[in-house]
This record gives structure tokens, C-alpha cells and sequence, in this order.
């Protein structure tokens, strides 16, 4: 639930990062801008803005305790990050734009990432990475494949930054079998608008999708914690929708 604590914690962690964005900004024309960067008033009225989405009545799973676990999942790796500031600031709006089975949640959420950032002053050098970063939440693409996407890109994020976010995204599969089944519980609440052979159906398709990869997890840190664990937890999810079709 996004309880008081929850709210309270978030609160705290977005000043955090709004402290860290001038360490961010070195190196760009933001550097030396005197004043407060970002502007306070500005930055407060973007976490209000996010509280709005992730409160949002169809979201069970998608919501601020999602951004809340996957912050606290981000401070075990966040050392290994080469742009910290990207990879914290891509967690906190990648699921901003959620409309359940919308292939176009990631673009939209990326689109309000870079249109927030820039109006409080962001350089196109932080806010591009950040962009790319959410978009490729989206789990479509290969590691080779965001490879060739950096290459088109002006100023790309760290390739190690964006397989830790994606391996971060989806720590929930690997984590113990009653926390993963609350999780497949909150996702179904947030298909109750299809029908339940529909969902089922998609969701066997995603899983068996998920376990024909040589890794789930790309990192070695993720992959020696949840790997196993994630197939597991896959393979009975499995198993209960596979008895769902056929009862």
C-alpha cells in the first residue's frame, strides 16, 4: 500500500536527488549557472505531478511502493552506476505513463521524463540518457541490440547503467515465493478489464518468453542473487495458469 511511510521516504529521496543534480550537471553549461539548480518550486511540483500518476486508482503494482522497492533495490548497486543520477531519475518515472498491455507506456513516460527535466533546466546531456533509459524498460531489446541504439544516440547512457535499471526492473521475479505471489496478484487486479483467458494467455506467453533467454538477469549481481530463483518462481507461475486454462 502507499502508505504514509512510503510517501514520506519518497519525499525525502527526491530532495536527495534533486541535491545530487548539481554533481550531475558538472560538466555542462548548468556547472557554473549560480542559483539553485534545479529550482525548488519546480522540482516539488514534478513529485507532485508523480504522486498524481503512480496514485493513480487502476494501479496495484505499478504504483509508488514499485518506485519505492525499486529505489531501495537501486542503493545494493548504485556505486556500480556510472551516472547515478540518470539511472535514480529513470527509476522514478519509467512506469509514470501506465495504461495496462499499452506497448506505448515506456515512449510516454520517457516523453514526460525529458519534457520535465528540460523545463527545469536539464542539458540535453542528462535528460537524452535518461529518456533512453526508460524506453528501454520496455525489455524488448538484447543487450547487443542497446548497443546499437547507443550508437544512434548523441549522448547515450552508460551500457552497464542501462542492463543494471532493466536486471533492477525486474528484481520482483527473483524475489521469495510469497512476496512473488502477491505480485502476480496485483498484476492480474490491474488487468480486470480483460477477460481472464485473455490474461492468462498473454501472461503464459511473457513468462515462457522471459525463460527462453540465455539470462533473465544481464548483471553478474543480479543474475548470481535472482536468477535461479526467477525461474523457479516462473516456471510454478506457470504451472497454476497452465491449470487455469484447463480448468
Amino acid at each position: 500500500m502507499n502508505n504514509d511511510a512510503t510517501i514520506e521516504m519518497l519525499e525525502i529521496r527526491w530532495e536527495q536527488l534533486r541535491e545530487s543534480a548539481a554533481a550531475a550537471a558538472k560538466g555542462t553549461d548548468k556547472e557554473n549557472s549560480g542559483g539553485s539548480f534545479p529550482d525548488p518550486s519546480k522540482w516539488e511540483k514534478t513529485f507532485k505531478t508523480l504522486h498524481s500518476y503512480y496514485t493513480q486508482p487502476h494501479r496495484h503494482y505499478h504504483n509508488l511502493d514499485h518506485i519505492a522497492g525499486s529505489l531501495r533495490l537501486f542503493d545494493e548497486i548504485s556505486g556500480k552506476a556510472a551516472a547515478p543520477f540518470c539511472v535514480e531519475a529513470a527509476i522514478w518515472f519509467h512506469d509514470s505513463i501506465y495504461q495496462p498491455g499499452n506497448p506505448r507506456n515506456e515512449e510516454k513516460s520517457s516523453a514526460l521524463a525529458e519534457r520535465s527535466l528540460e523545463k527545469m533546466g536539464f542539458p540535453f546531456e542528462i535528460t537524452e540518457p535518461i529518456g533512453v533509459l526508460i524506453r528501454l524498460t520496455s525489455h524488448v531489446l538484447l543487450p547487443k541490440q542497446i548497443r546499437t541504439i547507443q550508437n544512434l544516440c548523441e549522448y547515450p547512457p552508460d551500457l552497464e547503467d542501462a542492463l543494471y535499471l532493466l536486471d533492477l526492473d525486474l528484481g520482483i521475479l527473483g524475489a521469495e515465493p510469497p512476496e512473488y505471489e502477491r505480485y502476480t496478484e496485483k498484476i492480474r487486479k490491474e488487468y480486470t478489464e480483460i477477460s481472464r483467458h485473455s490474461f492468462v494467455a498473454g501472461r503464459k506467453k511473457l513468462l515462457k518468453n522471459l525463460l527462453t533467454r540465455e539470462r533473465i538477469y544481464n548483471t553478474p549481481w543480479f543474475f548470481e542473487r535472482f536468477e535461479a530463483q526467477a525461474r523457479r518462481n516462473i516456471q510454478n507461475e506457470l504451472g497454476i495458469l497452465e491449470q487455469e486454462l484447463t480448468s
